[in-house]
């Protein structure tokens, strides 16, 4: 029979009903304990031989007891606690802590579904480029739009003339700059005219340049950022490597940033020269819009193709920021005097506008049929290469709006 103290124990909490019923199990059991110890000692008592003297009997109980020391509850329970009491402690805290998991996380169940699928998906897309560099012969041959992976399609109108070649081979990404793919235009478009406008900008071959005002310097700084970026992206937008082809892909779209940003600067400087504030106030606009260029891109979401509607706003939210110092300007002279002064940047911007139509319409490739756009992808005369050739135009229009407004001046009245 259970003593009243422990049934009271067990009926309230099984883990110290566990560590209870140990202890008094051992005081009991014991034969160091005073009670068990007088028993046993008149059971040894009893079967001693007759012939043993009474002396001899109380010194083996006293040897006996010596050895075995003083009983101290506390120490027993502790040594028994070490030894057994532990492994029930801890088997009691384990099932209650799965128990609270289980609670709190009733769908855990899943994560090995989610995790499944996750490495699926990985498993496909790998499986997709190891299938794509083998149908270009390891980036000898030009591939198809079918035959390229999800995460490199961008323009289903242009069907043929791609390159993908594997990162480990990258003499053959720079020797594509001399071959005709669907992209040869596309770098060409740029790469040449950085070529031209960075050669005439160094002293040696254009002195005149030395003595350009300095807005149209940081123009045409930023001008050949744009175009440099722009070459690299479409040269790199053959390779086989995901990460270096995406980041290519963010780095032109700092350089494009930085050219709007340049273009609204250009007019804000002499626009204000009388108003030194305002001028400060709406150059760091500027600023923060070139900055703002640098950061977007390299959100996940920016660089995804369904977004790419997106991308164009923001870009236009850029070139929009003008808004704000053409209407303080309007407010400090009058809105005719404001069309006056912006007169030669608006061929430069018209420019720019239509170059932006063919590029989101995709305008002519979306009209062809499949044998034109064929012909047409075998070097890349689609709409973005239009839109290349209208970027071109309007940073030549506006180079000389700059030098026009700088001609013109302001004179500021005290």
């Amino acid at each position: 029979m259970i003593p009243c103290p422990l049934r009271f124990v067990f009926n309230t909490d099984p883990t110290l009903a566990s560590f209870s019923f140990l202890y008094l199990s051992n005081i009991y059991m014991d034969p160091t304990h005073n009670g068990s110890q007088t028993r046993r000692r008149r059971l040894s008592m009893a079967q001693q031989p007759e012939e043993s003297s009474d002396s001899d009997q109380d010194l083996f109980l006293a040897s006996k007891q010596s050895a075995a020391g003083p009983f101290d509850p506390l120490h027993h329970l502790y040594s028994q606690v070490s030894s057994t009491g532990l492994f029930v402690a801890l088997a009691a805290v384990r099932s209650r802590s799965v128990t609270l998991l289980d609670s709190a996380f009733p769908d855990a169940s899943a994560i090995p579904h989610v995790v499944h699928v996750g490495d699926s998906m990985m498993e496909r897309a790998t499986a997709d480029v190891a299938r794509a560099i083998r149908s270009s012969f390891e980036g000898v041959h030009l591939i198809q739009y079918s035959d390229l992976p999800e995460k490199w399609r961008n323009n289903p109108f242009v069907t043929q003339g791609y390159r993908f070649i594997p990162l480990e081979r990258w003499p053959l990404i720079i020797l594509s700059l001399f071959a005709f793919h669907n992209e040869t235009l596309n770098i060409h478009t740029h790469l040449i005219p950085f070529l031209i406008l960075g050669i005439n900008s160094i002293p040696i071959f254009d002195s005149a340049f030395i003595n350009a005002p300095t807005p149209e310097k940081f123009f045409v700084a930023f001008v050949l950022l744009c175009f440099f970026c722009s070459s690299v992206w479409h040269t790199m937008s053959g390779c086989a490597h995901h990460g270096s082809m995406e980041f290519c892909a963010k780095v032109d779209y700092i350089g494009i940033g930085w050219l709007i940003s340049a273009s609204v600067a250009s007019v804000v400087y002499y626009g204000f020269q009388c108003h030194p504030s305002i001028n400060q106030i709406f150059l760091a606009l500027c600023v923060t819009t070139g900055l703002a260029g640098n950061i977007f891109p390299f959100m996940e979401w920016f660089n995804r193709h369904e977004n790419r509607i997106w991308r164009v706003l923001f870009f236009v939210s850029l070139a929009l920021s003008s808004i704000a110092p053409l209407a303080t300007y309007s407010m400090l002279y009058s809105p005719l005097e404001t069309f006056y002064f912006v007169s030669p940047v608006i061929p430069s911007l018209l420019s720019y506008v239509v170059g932006l139509i063919f590029y989101v319409s995709h305008i002519p490739e979306c009209f062809l049929s499949d044998k034109w756009r064929q012909r047409l992808d075998a070097f890349g005369a689609g709409s973005h290469c239009i839109w290349h050739c209208f970027i071109v135009l309007a940073v030549i229009l506006h180079r000389s709006a700059i030098r026009d407004m700088s001609d013109d001046g302001l004179v500021c009245t005290a």
